[in-house]
């Protein structure tokens, strides 16, 4: 593309995607034109459908909030939901249809905390899906959200804080913001 052709390209999806409210629809339209566009064009329109992600992400956790005594009573019966396979047990057309779709969308990750359910994005598998696509302050930012995950800075059973997390992720982010200080990620 031209630069005014990804321009218009990205205006047209990036306006789509923010009045989407599916994120693999507009993922299906977002790998068409990858690999036509530029590392900042690219760059721009993962972030567009991450924004996406997000909001689905967001909308999947408080559907889940409204659950909580549902799922708590499914694992006392010992129904495990982080599991697929686990999901035909469960009686509520409408619990089993939320997590269908959780567990269908491959870019999301399901998970259970204390005796809470949650849903985050799976950075890993968006890195490994897109990671040629971004600059690499974007690679970064995905990079310090995948360690994020596997590694909590607070204990919620000691009610503690690790200070070497946190001083290993306030001296990572000093770097990045020597690295790329423009960067929209790391202001």
């Amino acid at each position: 593309y031209t630069a005014e052709e990804e321009t218009a390209l990205l205006t047209e999806l990036i306006t789509e995607d923010i009045a989407s409210t599916n994120s693999n629809e507009f993922k299906k339209k977002m790998d068409v034109e990858l690999k036509k566009l530029s590392i900042d064009a690219s760059s721009d329109l993962i972030d567009a459908w991450l924004y996406t992600l997000y909001a689905e992400v967001s909308q999947m956790n408080n559907q889940l909030t409204s659950f909580e005594a549902d799922l708590a009573m499914l694992t006392e019966k010992e129904v495990d939901v982080l599991k697929k396979t686990e999901i035909v047990k469960i009686e509520d057309k409408v619990l089993k249809a939320l997590l269908e779709e959780i567990h269908s969308n491959e870019y999301m990750n399901f998970e259970k905390s204390g005796d809470l359910f949650h849903v985050e994005p799976n950075f890993e598998k968006i890195k490994e899906s897109y990671g040629e696509y971004m600059r690499e302050d974007m690679q970064a930012y995905i990079d310090l959200s995948i360690e994020e995950m596997k590694k909590d800075f607070f204990d919620a059973e000691k009610n503690t804080f690790d200070l070497e997390v946190i001083a290993e992720r306030i001296l990572t982010l000093e770097s990045m913001l020597e690295k790329f200080p423009d960067s929209v990620y790391f202001q």
